[in-house]
């Protein structure tokens, strides 16, 4: 799996893509996630498309949730830095350095109920890589588990809190 494959963030797609039909808010939809030699793709499909879609092929993890319409857009200047633009800016990072932060903030996240655990994958090597969704917009993260000990995650705390602190000072300038 390449470093890029880890911190991919996936959005859950604004139509159907078996029939194009537009997701309306509210509507149930089902994601479908595979593995091919690119990495994970994602399909979104309605709830007949489902229903219809063969599953010859290999599916690694599906789940039903239900499209949020997303949110007009506002020409409000951005806010503070919290934990999960933290979390997007360092999976945009790809930065093998920040897993365990990347971690610690998955977690965080999911204690909040932003993020849902969807599954588990773990590698012929021994490594676990989870698989999360965000509960309004649906977007897809991949979080490697870095095998934290105990004695690590005292200054991991710290880090975390340091780069939150240092985010919203420099904001505020």
């Amino acid at each position: 799996m390449t470093a890029s494959t880890e911190w991919n963030i996936q959005s859950r797609a604004p139509a159907c893509q078996e029939c194009g039909e537009r997701f309306i808010d509210q509507q149930p939809c089902h994601t479908l996630l595979r593995f091919d030699p690119n990495g994970y793709q994602r399909t979104d499909l309605c709830e007949s498309c489902f229903l219809k879609h063969p599953c010859a092929d290999p599916i690694h993890s599906s789940w039903k949730g239900v499209y949020q319409a997303p949110p007009p857009p506002t020409n409000k200047t951005a806010r503070k830095e919290d934990v999960e633009t933290l979390l997007r800016r360092l999976v945009e990072e790809q930065d093998p350095e920040n897993i365990p932060m990347i971690f610690v903030l998955a977690v965080m996240l999911e204690r909040k109920r932003i993020l849902v655990e969807r599954a588990v994958h773990t590698g012929s090597d021994g490594s676990r890589q989870y698989v999360y969704e965000h509960r309004k917009s649906g977007d897809t993260f991949f979080v490697t588990d870095p095998n934290l000990q105990l004695d690590h995650i005292d200054g991991l705390e710290e880090q975390v809190a340091n780069q939150l602190a240092q985010t919203a000072l420099s904001e505020s300038q």
